[in-house]
């Protein structure tokens, strides 16, 4: 069996009903409670193409399904959160969403959070911005956990990863192919030593490997046309 068949054996992707997933996940940080039907507003919003329900529904979706064995269930009072807030606000045109998404996260969790959790959880958000950038060494588990969760999606069979790379071309549809230069953060992001940080995500690389190389080689042929 390959690499890439054990990942679909061990791994379910696929989200039934990404409203419910994000509405449970509520249940495991309650003080945030009050603020879900605006959440889940925001993450439905017409320009969410890809940064929306479906992708915040399916990080959760694999967090669930990985932290039995790899993470400690208290953890998930910094993980849930940061997954919910990460790209809460999100406008393709700025280059400032992780910043006003760790905001507003501050400002919904006063009062109702421990200043150290909220920190965490802040720093967290934060780092999402930097998934070419960070110094390894740097970042604790539970950033490294919540940066290759935010990465999922590129571990996917071939014909979604294609679909949400068109997604995400169509969110930045203002913006011209040379403008828009995918092709460069995909080839600067398969020359890092490792996609993914986290050693639960190993099981991952090599899927999304060959699929960011597929698409980089499609890139290629047509500009060569």
């Amino acid at each position: 069996m390959s690499d890439n068949q054990n990942i679909e054996c061990l791994i379910d992707f696929t989200v039934h009903n990404p409203y419910t997933i994000v509405t449970e996940a509520f249940w495991e940080v309650p003080k945030l409670h009050n603020h879900r039907t605006w959440i889940i507003d925001q993450y439905t919003q017409r320009n969410r193409l890809y940064h929306g329900l479906y992708h915040i529904a399916q990080m959760l979706w694999v967090n669930k399904q990985l932290a039995t064995s790899y993470q400690a269930k208290a953890k998930n009072i910094h993980i849930i959160p940061a997954i919910l807030y990460h790209d809460l606000i999100y406008d393709a045109k700025d280059s400032y969403n992780e910043l006003n998404s760790a905001r507003l996260w501050r400002k919904h969790s006063e009062c109702i959070m421990l200043d150290y959790d909220r920190d965490v959880v802040e720093a967290m958000i934060l780092q999402t911005a930097y998934h070419l950038h960070n110094n390894d060494q740097h970042l604790n588990a539970s950033v490294k956990w919540l940066l290759d969760l935010d990465l999922i999606s590129l571990a996917l069979p071939w014909d979604d990863f294609k679909l949400n790379n068109s997604l995400i071309r169509l969110e930045f549809s203002h913006l011209t192919d040379d403008q828009f230069k995918r092709a460069e953060f995909l080839k600067q992001l398969i020359s890092k030593p490792k996609i993914y940080r986290h050693k639960a995500f190993e099981i991952f690389e090599s899927k999304a490997r060959e699929n960011v190389m597929r698409l980089i080689n499609e890139y290629d042929l047509e500009l060569s046309k």
